[in-house]
Formats: C-alpha cells, sequence, structure tokens
C-alpha cells in the first residue's frame, strides 16, 4: 500500500508540474525499498508463517458418521 501511495502521489505532482515533489517522493521510494527488508520483515514473516499454518490445517472435514455411512 506504500508504494503504490507513493507511485500515485508520484504521478499526480508530475500532472501538476510539482517536479521537487515528486522527486521528494521518488526519493522516499528508493529509500522504502532499501529499507523494506529491515522494516518489515518480521510481519512479512508472521504472515508467511500464518499462511502455510492456515494452509495446513483440514479445512471442513466431513463427520465421522458421514465417513462410516460411505464404507
Amino acid at each position: 500500500m506504500l508504494k503504490t501511495t507513493a507511485e500515485v502521489l508520484k504521478g499526480k505532482n508530475l500532472i501538476e508540474d510539482k517536479d521537487k515533489k515528486a522527486r521528494d517522493v521518488d526519493n522516499f521510494t528508493i529509500i522504502l525499498n532499501l529499507k523494506w527488508g529491515d522494516l518489515f520483515r518480521d510481519a512479512e514473516c508472521q504472515v508467511i508463517t500464518n499462511r502455510q499454518e492456515r494452509l495446513r490445517q483440514p479445512a471442513r472435514l466431513p463427520n465421522d458418521g458421514d465417513v462410516s455411512k460411505i464404507r
């Protein structure tokens, strides 16, 4: 969301001929990309771990009674 917002702001500033503000947003984006891992590494790891755990869980298993009827 931060990166998308920065892109939109840069475009808006370029359209409005605010070159200095566009350069400031561009510099922010460069620094954000350089520091992304330091800032968000723990959060990204947590999201990946949660996603993997959720994918490993059996989803909507049938009831034991339903399974015994099939046999």
